[in-house]
Formats: C-alpha cells, sequence, structure tokens
C-alpha cells in the first residue's frame, strides 16, 4: 500500500516515455537509407514493435488495477495507450514516403 503511489507514477513515466524514447532510437537505427531498401519488412517490424510498446501501457493499467482495485488507473493508462497508439499508428503516407525516397518508384500500390 505504501509503495503504490510510486509504482503508479514509475509505470506512468513508464508507458509515456517508453514509446517515444524506442521509437526514437528505432528510426534512427531501423529506418537507415540503407536499410530501407527492402521498406516493406522494416516498416512491418517498426510497426509492430510500436504497437506492442502502445499496448504494453494499457497493460501497466491493467496490473493498477489488479494490485490496487482503483479502476480509474486502468480508464487513465487505456486513454494514454489510445493516444500513443494515435501518434505511433503506421500511416500509409509515412509508408510510401521513406519507401518511395529510397527507390523512386512507388513500392506499395
Amino acid at each position: 500500500d505504501a509503495l503504490y503511489p510510486y509504482l503508479r507514477i514509475a509505470l506512468f513515466a513508464f508507458g509515456i516515455a517508453i514509446p517515444i524514447v524506442v521509437s526514437q532510437i528505432l528510426r534512427n537505427v531501423m529506418l537507415t537509407p540503407e536499410k530501407l531498401a527492402n521498406p516493406t519488412g522494416i516498416l512491418t517490424s517498426y510497426s509492430i514493435i510500436m504497437s506492442a510498446l502502445c499496448e504494453s501501457t494499457a497493460i501497466y493499467g491493467l496490473v493498477l488495477f489488479v494490485l490496487a482495485g482503483n479502476i480509474m488507473d486502468m480508464y487513465i493508462f487505456a486513454a494514454i495507450s489510445l493516444a500513443l497508439f494515435a501518434v505511433f499508428f503506421p500511416r500509409y503516407s509515412r509508408w510510401t514516403e521513406l519507401a518511395g525516397a529510397q527507390s523512386g518508384a512507388p513500392i506499395f500500390e
């Protein structure tokens, strides 16, 4: 009980910070011109990783709900998760921009 507020703050910070930080790292590592020679596999992997990280925020809320029984924690973390999905959702225009910039031809038709 005494550690619950600290756990809540830590999971809140991790739930927001980790997807943002990992996104920047993955963009620098995975979305390089050399690796985008075959853009479909790289972009799919990037999207799956980012979706899992966004979903982990909702799971943190579920864990807090199970531990303390506060349903508002689950709702708040689910809302944050939805907001992260809205930011990191794979967009067709972004994929074609990345893929087309490397090959000069449309990849996804």
